[in-house]
């Protein structure tokens, strides 16, 4: 009697999610699952459609009438948490750049909860050719679209290229009739949204509609003040005025912007060549070292075992930190992950072998942000192609670490200093002479690499503006400007701060010669602009 009991039980919470009925139409239920963040679930979801499907891409293009149904699982859902999941989500399975008038209502919906969301609330994401989109939390409504793209987005987080998981993916595609299934039924059919739910959510809804109202009045009441103001002045000359200077200040914003835009090209195009002839310095130092490492092959098979380990450390140290700081010069910050305000520090653990091809990568930090995971994957795997390993460490295969820290204050990542030889791998002491002979051939590298980023500014050359400028630079054993301090200036600003974003953009330089011995260096960098 207790299984027949249950059976019944299973049947008629399966009878009454099969079938809905939204505005007129009837749906069934085309799929059930439940869907989990870091492996703890946090709601049942139930996708309905007017004629069932197991093809995502036909659903997700589909202009019938669909029912995006949740019910939260999770105890406490706090607002933070709520919109870090689905702005996630959503960014990663839609082109967000390819509908940016969507961005207003997204933010609307992952930023509308006021307070944790509990067990048994609910959230329905309804679509209708005629009404749009419509986005309901406790049966109030949130956010409404005219138009399908919005509900598309929703649903590409459970059926796009990067949904929670493929079993999540596969239970809403198909009914599956199995006894998971009918489990996910009786716990959906008895979660109930209690009444004093629909009240919270309806006094947050309320809430906000005061405080607009009360910004609307405020508005108003400045406007009348301003209008009452310039009706006692002249307002036909003040409009003529306000014409004139806007349609100047329009002006020179068009111009600003079309040099910003010039400049930014050509600073592209100067960093791409600098990148080209730094990667190419790099492999030639990469033959050379190799020819070298031949003749030394017998000499380090003399070395003690105790010497070997050293050097191997250091080699290994070497590497690491050369793709560390390769990487983290490659990094943009994703658009859609400043919008959202995501930031944090990637942790990431990888394998490398002598090709530079990365396996088994590992997330230390599961709980960052995925557009930053991206990121991150996306630049270590750029530099491993051309930062490779040291040609006397041992070995194919490495395990390597990379860490960025994404902080939207702009704050400048903190890295290692270069690992120091040990003094098995120093070179013999060098005399004054052959000193001073390497240190002017090291500066003068440096002033090329300076050369790449120096141009002359179009609006200084428009007005003919001219002078020298000279500078002197300080770097540290790594090659990255520690300070710059003015030897010459123009009384031109445009020129003299051209001439320091372009020794900014060329650090970090090569480090400084093992042979030389030095902390740091100065020396003077100068370039004469003139027509």
């Amino acid at each position: 009697m207790p299984n027949c009991s249950k059976n019944i039980l299973i049947w008629l919470a399966t009878a009454c999610l099969a079938v809905l009925s939204i505005r007129g139409y009837a749906l069934e239920l085309n799929g059930i699952a439940a869907y989990k963040h870091l492996r703890k679930e946090h709601y049942l979801a139930a996708l309905y459609l007017a004629s069932p499907s197991n093809d995502a891409e036909t659903l997700l293009n589909s202009n019938g009438t669909q029912r995006m149904h949740i019910k939260v699982t999770i105890d406490k859902w706090s607002p933070r948490r709520w919109a870090y999941i689905w702005q996630d989500n959503i960014a990663i399975n839609n082109d967000l750049s390819a509908k940016p008038e969507l961005l207003e209502a997204i933010m609307a919906f992952t930023q509308f909860p006021k307070d944790a969301l509990t067990k048994g609330d609910e959230i329905t994401i309804d679509y209708n050719a005629a009404l749009g989109t419509s986005i309901r939390i406790n049966n109030q409504l949130v956010v409404q679209t005219d138009n399908r793209d919005l509900y598309r987005f929703m649903l590409s987080t459970w059926l796009g290229k990067l949904p929670s998981s493929n079993e999540f993916k596969q239970r809403i595609l198909k009914r599956h009739q199995d006894d998971e299934e009918k489990e996910l039924i009786v716990r959906f059919d008895n979660l109930h949204l209690p009444a004093t739910r629909e009240r919270i959510v309806k006094g947050w809804i309320e809430a906000d509609e005061q405080h607009a109202s009360a910004l609307a009045a405020q508005k108003a009441q400045a406007a009348a003040a301003k209008k009452a103001k310039a009706l006692a002045a002249e307002q036909a000359k003040e409009d003529a005025q306000a014409q004139a200077i806007a349609k100047q200040e329009a002006a020179e914003r068009a111009q600003r912007l079309a040099e910003q835009k010039r400049a930014e090209a050509e600073r592209q195009k100067q960093l791409a060549i600098a990148r080209a002839k730094r990667e190419e310095e790099r492999k030639q130092a990469r033959l050379l070292a190799q020819q070298k490492a031949k003749q030394q092959a017998k000499q380090q098979a003399a070395k003690d075992k105790k010497i070997q380990a050293q050097e191997q450390a250091y080699y290994f140290d070497l590497y690491q930190w050369e793709l560390q700081r390769d990487a983290s010069s490659r990094v943009i910050y994703p658009a859609w992950a400043e919008k959202f305000g995501q930031q944090g520090k990637v942790s990431i653990e990888f394998n490398v072998n002598e090709q530079g091809e990365i396996t088994q990568l590992t997330h230390k930090n599961e709980a960052i942000s995925q557009l930053l995971k991206q990121e991150a994957e996306r630049v270590l795997t750029e530099s491993s192609r051309y930062i490779f390993p040291p040609v006397n460490l041992e070995g194919s295969n490495w395990t390597l670490k990379f860490d960025y820290d994404f902080n939207l204050n702009g704050k400048p990542q903190t890295l290692a200093a270069k690992p120091k030889k040990p003094e098995s791998l120093l070179p013999a002491k060098l005399n004054s002479q052959q000193s001073e002979a390497l240190k002017q051939q090291y500066i003068a590298q440096a002033l090329e690499s300076v050369k790449v980023f120096i141009q002359y500014p179009e609006s200084a050359r428009v007005l003919r503006h001219r002078g020298e400028v000279i500078v002197e630079v300080t770097i540290d054993s790594n090659g990255q400007v520690i300070d710059i301090k003015d030897k010459q200036a123009t009384r031109y600003s445009t020129l003299n701060q051209q001439l320091r974003s372009a020794i900014e953009m060329a650090s970090p330089m090569q480090p400084i010669p093992d042979e030389l011995r030095l902390d740091k260096l100065s020396f003077e960098v100068g370039h004469n602009y003139k027509n």
